[in-house]
């Protein structure tokens, strides 16, 4: 292909895009699609300044690359898909997630998380209930919050099951006290 204008990864890109748009399409909702394919392309756009060091082929407007580079890089467009696919999905169950376990509004069809939940309530409640902890169990949630380590590098196994402890009985609280009509574990 003689006489382009964009370097050849671009062109390469551009053929691409349906079969990204169907690769995102099949899995998920389909007004995510066309965000996706542009972040893929953003992220190329952001490594395209190392490709004059690591492949120049890549960046030619005249000739084709080897076959080796070509798929090279098609690897890399289907890498990046698949690691932004992956990010979307976590999102989607997230929010899926987050949104089932807010109460509906009587007569609501649906469910506006914002208006449930107000951040500000969240962080007092959490931060008095950290105020109440031991200064012990304080610091250990300090440690895993900043990664911080003991000396050998790693938490031990104590500190782990007494960290997970402590976050469920914080979360525990904190859902018990966002929905007083409703207590977690129980039906109602």
């Amino acid at each position: 292909m003689t006489g382009r204008s964009d370097p050849w990864w671009l062109a390469t890109f551009t053929s691409l895009r349906p079969d990204l748009e169907r690769f995102f399409g099949r899995r998920l909702p389909v007004g995510s699609v066309q965000d996706l394919v542009s972040t893929v392309l953003e992220q190329l756009v952001e490594k395209s300044a190392t490709f004059a060091t690591s492949h120049p082929a890549w960046l030619s407007t005249t000739d084709e690359p080897p076959p080796g580079e070509a798929a090279a890089f098609i690897g890399l467009v289907w890498k990046i898909a698949r690691m932004r696919m992956l990010d979307e999905i976590r999102h989607v169950y997230i929010v899926r997630k987050a949104r089932s376990k807010v109460e509906q509004p009587e007569g609501g069809s649906g469910v506006d998380v914002t208006a449930q939940i107000d951040a500000r309530t969240m962080l007092e409640l959490l931060a008095r209930y950290v105020d109440e902890l031991t200064v012990e169990d304080r610091e250990l949630l300090l440690t895993a919050v900043d990664g911080e380590c003991n000396e050998n590098g790693a938490q031990s196994p104590a500190q782990r099951v007494r960290l997970h402890r402590l976050r469920r009985q914080l979360a525990k609280r904190l859902w018990n006290d966002l929905n007083p009509s409703k207590k977690r574990g129980e039906d109602t």
